[in-house]
């Protein structure tokens, strides 16, 4: 999704869930789809899993760089790809 010294990936998963609205066959199930982000740092070449919440992402970044200013807890509740990747063209910014 970004490429930089830190490169941002996201995994898409899915799995298989009962339809809780469905009275009438109650073994009907569906696919829900999810996903996690990953990056990469290409100096270690170290991949680790992204916690995508204001406290998860703060720790994860702060030796790299000070992303506070960048996320409030109302940003972070918008559309993800968008927060994620201004994060990542923040730090990949050089110093």
């Amino acid at each position: 999704m970004y490429e930089g010294v830190f490169q941002l990936y996201k995994k898409y998963k899915s799995t298989l869930e009962i339809v809780t609205t469905n009275i009438v066959e109650s073994d009907l199930r569906q696919f829900e789809l999810g996903y996690d982000y990953y990056y990469v740092n290409k100096s270690t070449g170290a991949i680790k899993k992204i916690r995508y919440s204001y406290n998860g992402l703060k720790k994860e970044f702060a030796p790299i760089k000070d992303i506070s200013s960048l996320i409030n807890n109302n940003k972070l509740s918008g559309n993800r790809d968008i927060v994620i990747n201004t994060i990542f063209a923040f730090i990949n910014r050089p110093k």
